[in-house]
Parts: structure tokens; sequence; C-alpha cells
């Protein structure tokens, strides 16, 4: 049983659950504890539920989270394991995007720069990054569209806008979450933040489309203070950009 914090949202379960799928392949009885993720992600991934519980058992064995969070692509997880959970277990049923020219921003503000300490720990400067991502973006082919996937939009498109005026968003894609992970999923080319939520949305495009046709942007830094600030999930084929720290919130 691996014990979980309320704060945890579905990028942090989805690599849980993928723990999980790991060990029910080796013969073991292993479960999460699913201590307050949003009924909604059931819906749209019905096979999670065979591997949370909401009751923990007197007899169960009880683990705490490690510190990477079994989130490590090439050591807690290969990618043959990532495919067969995604194919098996959240089997999404989407179509690849047709469009070639549009490349899809995804931008996080809310908990990541709601205090000083959050800052701190997960921010840096959005607009520096965005510029350099969209010029490497338009180095592979023309960047005609914008399609703009944030939890506060307004803030994500003046980042953008200080990043790349000439740029226009010519797409907002609204909530609710599932609605945004499955746009960014479908997406081929991908400007992405420091977040899980994200990543499991890259590793979805992957495998919607051809490995020619995608293009994943990310941070070279996840959270400062956990793993010399180095991220951990990123599959070998994305591009990570190094990052400044954040001029404010």
């Amino acid at each position: 049983m691996l014990l979980t914090q309320w704060s945890q949202r579905l990028g942090n379960y989805l690599y849980f659950a993928l723990h999980a799928f790991l060990e029910a392949q080796a013969g073991n009885d292993y479960r999460v504890l699913d201590s307050g993720l949003d009924p909604d992600w059931y819906e749209c991934f019905p096979g999670l539920a065979n591997y949370t519980t909401q009751k923990v058992r007197w007899f169960d064995k009880r683990e705490h989270v490690p510190e990477l969070f079994y989130q490590g692509y090439g050591s807690d997880f290969t990618p043959e394991d990532l495919t067969a959970f995604i194919t098996t277990v959240l089997t999404p049923k989407l179509d690849p995007s047709p469009d070639r020219d549009t490349v899809t921003v995804n931008v996080r503000h809310g908990d990541y720069y709601a205090s000083p300490e959050a800052i701190a720990k997960w921010g840096f400067d959005v607009s520096a990054y965005l510029r350099t991502a969209l010029s490497l973006a338009e180095a592979k082919a023309p960047v005609e569209a914008v399609r703009l996937v944030s939890d506060d939009s307004d803030w994500a498109a003046g980042k953008l806008h200080e990043a790349r005026p000439d740029l226009s968003v010519t797409e907002v894609v609204p909530g609710p979450p599932p609605n945004q992970l499955f746009a960014l999923a479908r997406s081929r080319r991908l400007i992405l933040p420091n977040s899980t939520f994200s990543f499991w949305a890259a590793y979805m495009s992957e495998l919607l489309h051809a490995p020619d046709e995608v293009e994943i942007y990310v941070p070279a830094m996840h959270a400062r203070g956990v793993n010399d600030g180095r991220p951990w999930q990123h599959a070998p084929s994305w591009k990570a950009i190094p990052t400044r720290p954040a001029p404010d919130a």
C-alpha cells in the first residue's frame, strides 16, 4: 500500500499507478491510497481503479512515497513499461491533431507562483523560456499558430506576449482539466512547463503520433531542492531548455 497525500494531483497519481501496475505484473498485491484524486479522472481512465483504493486495511503493509515519487524515466520504469501502462490501463481514445504548424504552449501558474516559497521551488522566468522554446520550434518548422493551455490563461497570454509580441494566440483551450490534458496529448508540437500533468500528455502524444512528427520542449529544471533541481521524468527525445529565476509572480 503506497500512502499518498491530499495535495498530490493527477500527474503524481499516474506515476504511482504505473508503479502499482509494474508491481502487479510482478505478481504483487499493491495498491495506491487515493487521498483525494478528482473523481472525474476515473471517468477518463477507468483502469486506474484497479490500482487505487480509498481504504487502508489493518494488515496492509504501508509504504511512504519516496523522494523522487517513482517518476524516474529509465530507472523506475522503462519506455516499454510506459507504453504498456498507457495502452492497457489508461487507453485514451484520442485522434491526432491534423495541424502541423500549430505549437501548443502549456503554462502553469496557480500553485507554482502562489507564494515566495513556491516560486523559489518551482518558478522560473516564463517569458524567457517561451522565447527560447519558440525560436527552437521555428528553426524546425514554421509556427503559424499558437494554442494556449493554462490554469490561468490571462496570465499565460501576458507571458507569451512578453516573449513574442509578434505571435498571437489563435486558440485558448478551456477547462476542465481532462479537456486540457487531451488537447495537449493530441498536439504534435508542445512547449511544456515543469509539471507532471504535462509530462503525461507528452508521453501520450509520443504514442499517438509518428516519432518524427513530435516536438517536445521542457524546462531543464523540475523542483529546486530535489535531485539538485534536475528533472528525472523526461524522455531522452525531449529538448530541455535552461531556465532563469522568476523575476516576479
